[in-house]
């Protein structure tokens, strides 16, 4: 019976030793893992925001890189000679090339541009504007397509505001052409 006892009390202390151990080391290095594991997730999601926002900013850099870079070149292909005027006869040539018949031609003498000439004058020596022109055209489905290829492709510092191709059940092979344009001029 002693021997009963004495193994009764050995298995009672690595009872009672497990369970110390459970409740005095285990459980609180356990859980101060866990926080550590959550800190660490935390700091990796702040790292990954992180990347995140200088690949956009280094993207944004290069955006705007960019647009300097075309608008340097806008004002560079600016004439300031003939203002809208070269636009005028360039889309006059374009109708007569591609055998439109042009209504009318509509510039406006209104200038569009937002900018202010003495925030421009910091970085070129001319002011830029942009002036509406509103172009009216008939002709058949071909050449409406190449003009308006070409009119995108053109040299001219134009931008293409809208299109609107209507059709006409009276003459159902040609096409109304309506275009709205900014063109652009350089001022001293």
């Amino acid at each position: 019976m002693n021997q009963q006892r004495m193994g009764l009390i050995n298995i009672g202390i690595l009872v009672v030793v497990v369970f110390g151990w459970l409740l005095f080391f285990y459980l609180p290095v356990n859980h101060e893992i866990q926080t550590m594991n959550q800190e660490m997730s935390s700091l990796e999601q702040r790292i990954a925001q992180v990347g995140s926002i200088e690949r956009n900013r280094a993207q944004i850099e290069q955006r705007i890189k960019t647009l300097e870079n075309d608008l340097v070149q806008l004002f560079e292909s600016v004439n300031s000679d003939n203002g809208i005027e070269n636009t005028v006869e360039m889309i006059d040539k374009l109708a007569v090339r591609h055998e439109l018949d042009l209504e009318y031609v509509n510039p406006s003498p209104v200038d569009q541009f937002s900018v202010v000439g003495a925030e421009q004058r910091k970085y070129f020596d001319k002011s830029l504007h942009s002036y509406p022109i509103d172009v009216f055209l008939n002709g058949k489905f071909i050449p409406t397509g190449k003009f308006l290829e070409e009119l995108s492709a053109t040299t001219e510092p134009v931008h293409i505001q809208s299109i609107h191709l209507l059709t006409d059940t009276q003459l159902p092979d040609k096409l109304h052409i309506e275009i709205k344009l900014l063109a652009y001029s350089a001022k001293e």
